[in-house]
């Protein structure tokens, strides 16, 4: 699974907007000047989660067209996060935008307040995105980082798999997967996984989580041979490569 650990804002901010997330009665309008912005917010959120290179290029590419795009500063404060005063700076640009907001913006605008804050419960937000968006899948997939963030690890089972009724998103199989390695239930890691593979066959990212969970059970030859097959196919992470590499070290004696 080859996306930071960022905090859990980088999860809220990143299934809401997403076009496959949503049906158009659902989706969240983002206010912008520009509407190549919006397009460039729009294919980065569509493949967050599955190619984080390419996601912050074209978050990037929003910015740069159009700089006080609420949504835009919003996603630039957490992929500017490491460096601590830009991303702030970032925040509070956000924050003190005196535009008009949507009602799902001004959410995030509340949340975007509490950057830094180690202390903030992002959930309590969380839920009032889902009274917005009730039927939106992708606001469960969110919900299920919340959770696990939490260590409420049932709680974000159940939270996939509502995504999953709704929407079937290949994401939710992959994220219930490392639930339930967190639980030690690893029979049903692996029948998620396989699933998300299915779905999601050319992707090198479902293979790269086959690996991190062979990885798990130290089974290193069948760890190396699913981060080598994610490493050779298009779009690979260099970090399937270094993990390959890593496998392959605890392989010999």
């Amino acid at each position: 699974m080859n996306f930071p650990k960022v905090l859990i804002f980088s999860f809220l901010l990143g299934g809401l907007l997403s076009l496959p997330l949503f049906s158009q009665a659902q989706k969240m309008e983002m206010n912008a000047a520009n509407e190549e912005a919006k397009t460039e917010m729009r294919n980065a959120l569509n493949i967050m989660g599955h190619d984080m290179p390419k996601y912050a290029q074209h978050v990037m590419k929003a910015y740069e067209l159009d700089p006080n795009m609420p949504m835009a500063m919003c996603f630039m404060t957490v992929l500017t996060q490491a460096d601590k005063k830009k991303s702030m700076e970032m925040a509070k640009k956000f924050t003190d935008y005196e535009g008009e907001l949507n009602d799902g913006e001004q959410v995030f605008s509340t949340m975007m307040s509490h950057w830094g804050d180690t202390t903030y419960i992002a959930s309590n937000d969380a839920k009032e995105l889902l009274e917005l968006y009730p039927e939106d899948a992708g606001l469960h997939v969110l919900l299920g980082f919340i959770f696990m963030d939490d260590k409420m690890t049932d709680k974000a089972i159940a939270a996939f798999d509502k995504a999953i009724e709704l929407d079937d998103l290949p994401g939710a199989y992959n994220m219930k997967a490392f639930a339930y390695m967190d639980k030690g239930e690893m029979d049903n890691a692996k029948s998620s996984l396989e699933a998300y593979i299915k779905r999601m066959p050319n992707h090198p990212n479902p293979y790269d989580s086959m690996g991190d969970f062979y990885m798990a059970q130290k089974d290193y030859k069948n760890a190396y041979e699913q981060y080598t097959k994610a490493s050779s196919m298009e779009g690979a992470f260099p970090e399937s490569a270094e993990k390959a590499k890593k496998a392959k070290e605890l392989m010999e004696p």
